[in-house]
């Protein structure tokens, strides 16, 4: 039983001609990417010495992340991860830019736009990889115990790359409390968390998303539920 959604949808919107294969998929992705780094808004960045790319992590998340729903091989996505460069030249702890590859199975199949569960899934990966990066901590692995995602402008054209930036906004480093647990505030429970926030951008300015997420350590949330 269809509920005559389907015969609803199809009323309105054509069946694309073609079906790209994931091969097809990738090959463009790295297209796309490459002419970015060496003639858009990442090779710009570069240039300013704004960011440093690095363009081997994502396909070694692929190795030892093979099931995860954003980065594993049928994965629509492709991801050039990036450090922002701080007024000293130091790098780490300045914030992420991305430069993020949405292929044609992200999209809503409407007007070659961004779908909405595939942005903020490509945020929520991103954020965990901002929680070891970015805290300097090989041995923080994050879940997110919140997340929310502000849907600006459309994101197209899809496929498409596009400007993710990443900052942390407080918890971890600085050791800023920032919950409470059986009525006693802690050090370590503060050490343990980490709220992060990230803008998807057509690399030119124009902002399309917004989210904010909070980061939980994994080993710090068992210790904290076996004490409940």
């Amino acid at each position: 039983m269809e509920f005559g959604v389907a015969d609803a949808i199809r009323s309105r919107l054509t069946v694309p001609e073609h079906i790209p294969s994931i091969e097809e998929v990738r090959k463009d992705g790295q297209a796309q990417l490459d002419r970015c780094l060496k003639s858009g808004w990442a090779h710009e960045a570069q240039v300013r010495g704004e960011v440093k790319f690095d363009t081997s992590l994502y396909n070694s998340l692929r190795k030892v992340l093979p099931l995860h729903f954003v980065c594993n091989q049928y994965s629509p996505f492709d991801i050039v991860f990036g450090l922002k460069v701080g007024p000293d030249g130091s790098v780490g702890r300045h914030g992420m830019v991305m430069a993020v590859y949405f292929g044609a199975h992200a999209s809503n199949n409407v007007q070659t736009m961004g779908q909405g569960g595939a942005i903020v899934s490509v945020m929520d990966f991103c954020f965990a990889i901002a929680g070891i990066v970015l805290t300097g901590r090989k041995d923080y692995t994050t879940i997110t115990s919140k997340i929310e995602c502000k849907y600006l402008k459309p994101v197209k054209p899809v496929p498409g790359v596009f400007r993710l930036d990443i900052k942390q906004v407080n918890g971890l480093s600085n050791f800023k409390v920032l919950s409470q647990i059986n009525g006693k505030v802690g050090e370590e429970d503060a050490r343990s968390r980490m709220t992060v926030e990230a803008e998807l951008s057509d690399g030119q300015g124009t902002v399309l998303a917004k989210g904010t997420a909070r980061q939980v350590d994994m080993a710090q949330r068992k210790r904290q539920d076996s004490r409940l």
